[in-house]
């Protein structure tokens, strides 16, 4: 959780959340385990926002130089990542893939087959 500033998901972080995840994720799963995991962590610092308590804040070159990775994806760079070669579909890295680009509304993972495209969906 971080406050805002003029840029993209730049602004001091207050809170750092976080969740584990499983093989079996999606993307729908990590982005409901992410809100869940937002909405409490927002309850613990709520309280402390309201009467303008003094919240330790830190930057995101803090976190890196602890090792966390720094990774910021938008739809246009994940396109070139959606695609699945037909006959890896079925293994683990493609079944990963497909898992990562199913959430509803969304692009999906795809393959091309006959020279058609083929979305990719992992319903479990």
């Amino acid at each position: 959780i971080h406050w805002i500033n003029e840029g993209i998901d730049s602004g001091d972080i207050i809170l750092r959340c976080e969740f584990k995840l499983n093989n079996e994720d999606t993307a729908y799963s990590v982005f409901q385990k992410t809100q869940r995991s937002l909405y409490n962590g927002f309850k613990k610092i709520f309280s402390n926002i309201i009467n303008d308590d003094e919240i330790e804040k830190k930057s995101m070159e803090y976190y890196v130089r602890k090792g966390y990775a720094q990774n910021y994806f938008d739809k246009k760079s994940l396109d070139n990542k959606r695609y699945v070669e037909s006959e890896s579909a079925f293994t683990e890295e493609g079944i990963r893939t497909i898992r990562a680009f199913s959430f509803s509304g969304y692009k999906p993972a795809y393959t091309i087959v006959n020279n058609k495209k083929l979305s990719l969906f992992y319903h479990d």
